[in-house]
């Protein structure tokens, strides 16, 4: 390493410079990032402008603060322990804080906080820079990236503006000459955010590459590498963060997560709730045949209409010439029943509530997303299987119970705050295997639908009356 340490002088700011990046050497990055719904990473060190022989470790941990990556530090698989027996690096970019502030608002909805929230995250985050710092690595600071949260909370907002002023004045004057600055990300653009609002999407780490290879390439940290530069290689994070995923409170009780399920609740209700188009074409492609096998002499019933009459306004597998039985315990919106009316040649049946002394009457019963918020998930399967004649058949679309992994544990943990924000919703319950042992037969198909976490396990499923 050459040069002196930063110093600043009027408006100029001088960083320490590193030499030329030896094909050994290891570019670390605290917080490799993640977009949902995948429970993949996406990090940002495949769009950083370094050679693409270099090799990258990535410690950081979805969902984890910085408080929790601080506490298992020197465990088997903690920053300390991994910067150790891999080299310290040449240079640590750490992006840190947006757990911490989401966990910190949570907290400050219970009881006044005893320790200001933005010197507890900022605290937290510098600890770590330290931590690099006694391993005689460098380190760039990043700012808290905004987010659709914090666009909306004032509170959220001013802490996440304190923290990063931190962020800044201890990276630019600090006499260390581990210090090698800070890049400040923002403003909020929605198009490089995940339907989330709190994660980048891929294009939005490309962005925030960007300018950490700016800061770089302007400050003559790293030489840029001769010839063309490819991407680098990504390689899987080790175990600790699949285990990592049972941690996921500190991001899921973020009161972001409350705002945008509370949202899309009320959307809901309004019957303005809209899904991505893929999930549309394989609710129509799955149910359309069963519809199209019931003939206009079948007797439909479709449980859990929805306001809007979605499987009929956005769905579009009526044709009609069904006879079909509308029930919705909420209220059926005019503007829809005026759709309906328009489309079928034999005026529909609208119910509210419940449907009764209707045993063995419909040839065939279909449900849009319906039982995941039902309260009694095995009652309400026996009961359309009631409603059936003999020979007839339930086709349905729910979003269920992932298969065992990452994916399963994000359900399970959010579970009881999405049942409380979101009309009784609940992402994990196994409601293929219930329609099973009740019907005593199944078919069917699971898929991962993309931009619909966190409902996106469905089940394409039918069962027949026996």
């Amino acid at each position: 390493m050459t040069g002196d340490g930063p110093t600043s002088k009027g408006s100029e700011m001088k960083y320490h410079r590193l030499t030329p990046l030896p094909v050994d050497s290891l570019l670390t990055l605290v917080a490799a990032g993640t977009s949902p719904p995948s429970p993949s990473l996406y990090p940002y060190s495949t769009y950083l402008n370094i050679p693409d022989n270099v090799p990258v470790s990535h410690l950081g941990h979805p969902g984890v603060t910085a408080e929790t990556l601080l506490s298992f530090s020197s465990s088997a698989n903690g920053i300390s322990t991994i910067m150790r027996s891999k080299g310290p690096g040449t240079l640590a970019i750490i992006l840190l804080g947006t757990n911490d502030l989401g966990a910190s608002m949570a907290e400050a909805t219970l009881s006044p906080p005893k320790i200001s929230p933005s010197v507890k995250i900022a605290e937290s985050v510098l600890a770590i820079h330290s931590l690099c710092h006694a391993l005689n690595c460098p380190t760039l600071a990043v700012s808290i990236p905004p987010s659709r949260y914090t666009q909306s909370c004032k509170l959220a907002t001013e802490v996440r503006e304190s923290v990063n002023e931190k962020l800044k004045s201890f990276s630019r004057n600090n006499e260390n000459p581990l210090c090698l600055g800070y890049v400040a990300l923002g403003p909020y653009d929605d198009s490089k955010m995940c339907p989330d609002g709190l994660h980048y999407n891929p294009a939005g780490y490309e962005s925030l590459a960007s300018a950490v290879s700016s800061h770089i390439s302007n400050n003559g940290y790293l030489s840029p590498p001769p010839g063309p530069n490819l991407p680098l290689p990504y390689k899987e994070a080790d175990p600790v963060r699949r285990k990592l995923t049972s941690t996921l409170p500190y991001l899921l009780l973020f009161p972001p997560y409350v705002y945008l399920a509370k949202e899309a609740a009320s959307k809901l209700n309004r019957g303005g709730l809209t899904y991505a188009p893929g999930y549309t074409e394989h609710v129509n492609s799955h149910l359309r045949p069963f519809v199209v096998g019931a003939g206009g002499g079948g007797r439909i019933l479709e449980v859990g209409a929805g306001r809007k009459l979605w499987a009929l306004t956005e769905g579009g597998i009526y044709s009609g010439d069904e006879r079909v039985t509308f029930l919705e315990p909420g209220a059926i919106g005019d503007e829809a029943k005026g759709k309906a009316e328009g489309v079928f040649k034999t005026l529909p049946t609208y119910i509210g509530g419940k449907l009764e002394d209707a045993a063995g009457t419909f040839d065939l019963v279909i449900s849009v997303f319906t039982l995941c918020s039902v309260d009694d998930l095995e009652a309400s399967v026996r009961s359309i299987h009631a409603l059936l004649s003999n020979g007839g058949t339930y086709a349905f679309v729910e979003h269920v119970l992932a298969e065992p992994g990452g994916y399963r544990n994000i359900q399970n943990t959010l579970t009881p705050l999405q049942s409380k924000v979101a009309d009784n919703c609940h992402l994990n319950r196994d409601t293929a295997r219930v329609v099973r042992e009740v019907f005593g037969n199944l078919k069917g198909e699971r898929r991962r639908e993309e931009g619909m976490w966190p409902v996106g396990e469905v089940y394409y499923g039918s069962a027949i009356k026996t």
